[in-house]
C-alpha cells in the first residue's frame, strides 16, 4: 500500500510544524511496516561489491569502517603496560622544546575522507619525590604537563602540542615523608575536538608530556580516538 501523507499542501496554504511532524511521523510508521509490493526488487538500490569492507588493525585495536574510524589502547592490569616521563626524557633543551610524545598512548589514523576527529585520554600518574635539587619546588609547582599533539606526517608539520589541553600535575613538596600513594597520586583527563577538511593519511594523535621531576610513572591510562566522515 501507497503512503499517504497526512497533510497536502495548495499554493497559498499556510505551512504549519504541526503538520510537517504529522508528516514526518507517518513515514517513519510507514517505514516501520513496509510490504513486500512498495519495495522496487527489480534493480538493487545498490551494488554491495562497492562497498568498502571494515578492516580491524589487532596491534593497535583500530577499527577502520565505511563511515569512519574507531580506535584505543589502554594500560590493561595494574602494571601491565605502564608508561612515564622524567627530566631525564624530556627536560633536554630550552624551555620550547622539551616535550616528547609519552610512550604507548599516540595512534596514526588515515582520514580517507573529511571528517571530524574525536580525541581523548585519561591517566593516573604518581609523581615521586625530588631530591635532586635545581627544580621547582612545593606541591603547587606542575612538576609534570601533558597535551594534546598531533604529528601530520603529510604536511611534515611534526609535532603540535595543543596549549589550551594543557594538564598540570604537581608533585609532593621536596623532602616530604608521606607515601607516593598518599601524597602523589594524581588523575588527569582531557579531550580535544578537530574537523580535516582534506583527505590525509598517517596522522598521528597522542599525547606529549613534560617532567621537571625524576619521574612521573603513569600506573593506568587509556587513550582513544573516534573519526566520523563527513
Amino acid at each position: 500500500m501507497a503512503y499517504t501523507p497526512a497533510k497536502t499542501w495548495s499554493d497559498g496554504d499556510i505551512l504549519n510544524a504541526t503538520d510537517v511532524m504529522d508528516n514526518l511521523d507517518g513515514v517513519k510508521q510507514y517505514s516501520r511496516h513496509l510490504e513486500t509490493g512498495a519495495l522496487k526488487t527489480s534493480t538493487p538500490w545498490v551494488d554491495t561489491s562497492h562497498v568498502m569492507e571494515g578492516q580491524y588493525e589487532p596491534t593497535t585495536n583500530m577499527h577502520s569502517m565505511v563511515t569512519g574510524t574507531y580506535g584505543g589502547q589502554n594500560s590493561g592490569g595494574l602494571f601491565s603496560r605502564a608508561t612515564f616521563a622524567s627530566r631525564w626524557n624530556t627536560f633536554r633543551k630550552s624551555y620550547s622544546e622539551q616535550s616528547i610524545l609519552l610512550p604507548q598512548t599516540s595512534l596514526t589514523v588515515d582520514l580517507r575522507r573529511k571528517a571530524s576527529v574525536f580525541f581523548q585520554w585519561w591517566m593516573q600518574v604518581q609523581v615521586k619525590d625530588n631530591m635532586t635539587g635545581g627544580m621547582p619546588t612545593g606541591s603547587l609547582s606542575p612538576r609534570t604537563s601533558f597535551w594534546f599533539a598531533i604529528n601530520d606526517t603529510v604536511a611534515g608539520t611534526g609535532v603540535i602540542q595543543k596549549s589550551e589541553t594543557k594538564q598540570g600535575v604537581p608533585g609532593p613538596s621536596n623532602g616530604k615523608s608521606g607515601q607516593v600513594l598518599l601524597d602523589g597520586t594524581f588523575n588527569t583527563n582531557g579531550f580535544y575536538t578537530l574537523s580535516s577538511t582534506t583527505v590525509q593519511s598517517s596522522v598521528g594523535f597522542g599525547i606529549t608530556c613534560r617532567c621537571t621531576g625524576d619521574m612521573a610513572h603513569c600506573l593506568a591510562w587509556g587513550v582513544s580516538v573516534e573519526v566520523f566522515y563527513l
